[in-house]
């Protein structure tokens, strides 16, 4: 019995680690002007969008959350993937202190 669930577990574990090494997830970037209209950004982003799914990619922009995840991890403060705050530091501020002082 025990060597059974060892088989069917090496099984999962390889199956993970090939899902893992086959997953590849790309981030484009693309930098507008401050004084681009609005209407042109979102054209522009959506025809760089329709552009990339076209070659059979998946597209999904990105919320503040994945923005903060991925800075995280790009300056290695948050490899873990834990959630960053707004504010470096928030979390050791505590606002009642300052509103009684």
């Amino acid at each position: 019995m025990v060597v059974v669930l060892q088989l069917q577990d090496m099984a999962f574990l390889d199956g993970i680690q090939l899902e893992m090494s086959t997953a590849r997830q790309f981030l484009f970037l693309v930098r507008f002007s401050k004084n681009e209209k609005p209407e042109l950004v979102f054209h522009d982003i959506n025809l760089i969008e329709k552009n990339i799914t076209d070659r059979g990619f998946e597209v999904r922009r990105m919320g503040k959350e994945d923005v903060k995840r991925v800075l995280g991890i790009y300056f290695e403060s948050s490899t873990a993937g834990e959630r960053v705050e707004d504010v470096d530091g928030i979390r050791n501020f505590d606002l009642g202190k300052v509103v009684q002082a």
